[in-house]
């Protein structure tokens, strides 16, 4: 006579007190079957947390768990209904060592981030600088990017080994109560091959606890890799916002020429910003009236002390920052001169 099962929805796996009642050794098995399937979590695709070989072997291991119990779940779901069994593979008899093994695997199984900081190595220099912060800029949120995506790796893997943590919980409980009612299942006729299940249900359940230790291990593992991409992420994002509010700089040497249809001079212009204001110097003569915009790349400044008359540059730089051209108009008695000047930006 057969007691009418109690139904579980299948999220039952994840409640740690659950019914015996009149729970059908099927019904019971199909819960294991269940549970099986989430004592690992599926390693998810990531470009930042590397996945361990071992969890996804760990991972392959409980697959070949899930496809034994289901072939159990079926032999006893035949027996219970008085079908004949169908014919079945040999049902191996060392789920105690799979279970060991695939503790062990996960045990073994490190995360490690993949984000090395000297791929995105960019100098103070080089975000200062005018003509190479758009480079270095790209740099950083490239990096910033990176550890983002690390960020919700990490938060996926976390969630996968929660989930997996909760379902060993109630995998053991399970096994718990399997073994108040081992007899039963020792005294059903339809079931002698499976004998040697509910006598090692004992050593089942402590390959499951390795299983929840190890999964619990490799939480704690990943929880430290999580901490440092938040830590590396909270420091590359403050410090780029603050760098972000300092306006890039042209301090160099502008090498080139000033022209007219007849002559060719060889210019070079070096600025330099000893205390936060700009200078020059063109071929070493010093400059008065320096005026510079960064926002608007503009640069005038005329030469002191000229006795032939004033010198003003009137320059514009271009949107790379790496040449500047315009004039400069040299006034005389007898009229005013102009000459074309074109300058390269030298490291």
């Amino acid at each position: 006579m057969h007691k009418t099962p109690t139904r579980f929805p299948t999220s039952a796996v994840l409640c740690v007190s659950w019914i015996w009642g009149g729970q059908h050794m099927s019904r019971l098995l199909g819960i294991i079957l269940v549970s099986l399937f989430f004592f690992v979590p599926e390693v998810v695709k990531a470009d930042v947390f590397e996945s361990p070989s071992e969890l996804k072997d760990a991972y392959d291991q409980g697959k070949e768990m899930y496809d034994l119990f289901k072939e159990i779940n079926e032999m006893v779901d035949d027996a219970e209904n008085n079908r004949t069994l169908k014919a079945h593979g040999t049902i191996p008899k060392n789920l105690v060592e799979r279970l060991n093994d695939t503790a062990s695997e996960i045990q073994n199984a490190k995360f490690h981030t993949d984000v090395d900081p000297d791929d995105y190595h960019v100098s103070l220099a080089d975000f200062t600088a005018c003509d190479t912060r758009l480079w270095a800029s790209g740099k950083i949120e490239d990096y910033i990017n990176a550890l983002q995506n690390g960020k919700k790796e990490g938060d996926d893997f976390n969630d996968q080994l929660d989930h997996a943590l909760k379902a060993n919980r109630a995998m053991e409980d399970i096994i718990l109560s399997l073994q108040k009612d081992s007899d039963k299942f020792l005294a059903n006729p339809f079931l002698p091959e499976l004998n040697w299940l509910w006598w090692d249900l004992d050593k089942i359940r402590v390959g499951v606890v390795n299983i929840g230790n190890a999964l619990g291990e490799r939480k704690k593992q990943l929880d430290g890799e999580r901490k440092r991409v938040d830590t590396a992420l909270s420091n590359i994002t403050g410090n780029y916002a603050s760098l972000k509010t300092v306006e890039c700089s042209i301090v160099g040497k502008w090498v080139g020429k000033s022209e007219t249809q007849d002559n060719v001079e060889p210019l070079t212009v070096e600025l330099t910003k000893p205390n936060g204001a700009y200078q020059c110097s063109a071929n070493s003569r010093p400059c008065c009236n320096v005026q510079i915009s960064i926002p608007d790349r503009t640069v005038n400044f005329d030469l002191c002390n000229q006795p032939d008359g004033p010198v003003r540059f009137v320059l514009t730089i271009d949107a790379a920052y790496a040449r500047m051209s315009g004039r400069k108009n040299q006034h005389r008695n007898h009229g005013t001169y102009h000459y074309d000047v074109s300058l390269t930006f030298q490291h």
